[in-house]
């Protein structure tokens, strides 16, 4: 009987194993798709759509507002390259952090100096062809959405 009991305990305790490794395997998985729909997503796209300015507890009129992505990269320490295109000549390269809720990668920057345009924090969540969030620079507030369109081709 506790040969039995032995038994059960083991093949319980060697299925449980199993099924760990497995869920575990499905979140990798789960996660590396995410990431690698999320750098799709950002190749070769222009941001399309407008920001407000927040002042004095009252939304200002928003205004366009164009970013143009060459392509993003998943960086060894977890954070990500975008290669910024600030003009047909001039490539910003940005190392953020970027999260993952499920599939819904979020940009997560907090007083980060990018060369040449300022220091900035931002919360931008991208999903669907879509973005939007918040975003600070220096004492000015405000929010950002919008579309990603794909580059056309020539």
């Amino acid at each position: 009987m506790t040969r039995l009991i032995s038994l059960a305990v083991l093949v319980s305790l060697t299925l449980t194993g199993f099924v760990v490794a497995d869920e575990k395997n499905n979140k990798q998985t789960r996660r590396e798709k995410a990431e690698a729909k999320f750098t799709e997503l950002l190749t070769d796209v222009t941001l399309v759509g407008r920001f407000s300015v927040t002042a004095n507890d009252e939304e200002k009129a928003s205004k366009p507002d164009r970013y143009k992505i060459q392509k993003v990269e998943k960086l060894p320490n977890g954070r990500w390259m975008f290669y910024y295109e600030k003009s047909p000549k001039v490539v910003i390269t940005i190392p953020l952090a970027v999260a993952f809720t499920g599939d819904t990668p979020m940009i997560a920057m907090t007083n980060q100096t990018i060369p040449g345009v300022g220091t900035f924090s931002c919360r931008i969540i991208f999903y669907d062809n879509l973005y939007t969030g918040t975003w600070r620079h220096g004492k000015t507030i405000g929010h950002m959405w919008g579309r990603i369109e794909k580059s056309r081709k020539k």
